[in-house]
């Protein structure tokens, strides 16, 4: 039985992550934010 993962909100970090799960035998999907959402854009404020 393979493991199914989900990134969210990957970046270079969540690249390198999924690149060692699929190693590992894991089926990885990500999800992205559309860059048309207004939520994309950036600077971001907390």
């Amino acid at each position: 039985m393979t493991a199914s993962i989900l990134i969210i909100g990957s970046g270079a970090v969540g690249a390198v992550y999924a690149q060692a799960l699929v190693k590992a035998g894991c089926e990885v999907e990500f999800l992205v934010r559309d860059r048309e959402s207004p939520n994309a854009a950036m600077p971001r404020t907390l």
